[in-house]
């Protein structure tokens, strides 16, 4: 397919999804020519109308008052069409922080919601259980592919790595390797990066640390609630929330889960802010 057609079945889609939310035809979308605005969280995507547009068409909108002219719906990222593809050629994502802000949004919108739902309480307990691991795999995503990013494309912070590496031990090379291949030390840093578990922060400080001198903690406070809300995901993972020495898992409430959320967005602000200064 090529890139005029990738962005007429992206138009497409677009306008049916559009369409579908307001609970209207894609020619009768057409004929209102409607106008979308996202807001600054990407998250919300305004549609408005003219006012010239014909009344009976607008009075067939789902959610569109008498005398209204713009109504909110959903953003839908999965029809970003400013994004070829979250994925590069290179196997790492492109722009780490805008993907993690992204997730962060969408869980911050997603956990402010159940506020608001009269929701089963059950069905409650379950979605403030996926938001909060949800916020660590933002999280792991984001220091993984913001490493590899960086790393990758510097010839300097990638051979810091490997100096790293070596002292850990975990990557031995051959000096007939180095011979024969003149992209092995990146091959081999990659396929090590691939392979590190982020949630292992001592080791990724560390990382962060060889290769570019970055800390990866705004706070000692930071730091010492996420290890423990890091247990505490390690529980809800493999133990359904129940501790090694509990009988009983650990409730989940909402203000903890936020402040989870705020942790996991401080330390990604805070490693950025030192990327840009680098």
């Amino acid at each position: 397919m090529s890139s005029d057609q990738l962005d007429e079945q992206r138009e497409a889609d677009w306008m049916e999804y559009v369409a579908d939310e307001l609970g209207i035809s894609v020619d009768e979308l057409h004929e209102l020519d409607a106008q979308t605005d996202v807001d600054d969280y990407g998250t919300v995507l305004t549609v408005s109308f003219g006012r010239d547009c014909p009344v009976e068409l607008l009075g067939k909108i789902k959610g569109l008052g008498k005398g209204q002219l713009s109504l909110q719906i959903s953003y839908p990222h999965h029809l970003d069409r400013n994004d070829d593809s979250d994925w590069d050629d290179t196997g790492y994502v492109d722009d780490p922080k805008r993907v993690f802000d992204h997730n962060y949004w969408d869980l911050t919108y997603l956990l402010d919601e159940l506020t608001r739902d009269a929701l089963p309480s059950r069905a409650t307990v379950l979605q403030i259980r996926m938001i909060f691991k949800e916020a660590f795999s933002a999280l792991e995503a984001y220091l993984g592919d913001t490493i590899q990013t960086v790393v990758l494309e510097n010839v300097g912070a990638l051979r810091k790595l490997v100096l790293a590496i070596q002292k850990l031990k975990e990557v031995k090379l051959a000096l007939s390797d180095l011979a024969t291949n003149e992209d092995i030390l990146q091959a081999e840093v990659k396929k090590y990066l691939q392979g590190t578990l982020y949630h292992n922060f001592e080791r990724v400080e560390q990382l962060y640390r060889e290769s570019h001198g970055i800390r990866i903690w705004p706070s000692e406070d930071v730091k010492v609630f996420l290890y423990k809300a890091r247990q505490q995901r390690h529980d809800y993972t493999h133990r359904n929330g129940r501790p090694v020495n509990r009988a009983e898992p650990a409730e989940l409430s909402l203000g903890y889960v936020k402040e989870t959320l705020r942790a996991v967005h401080a330390v990604v602000e805070y490693i950025d802010a030192q990327l840009e200064e680098l």
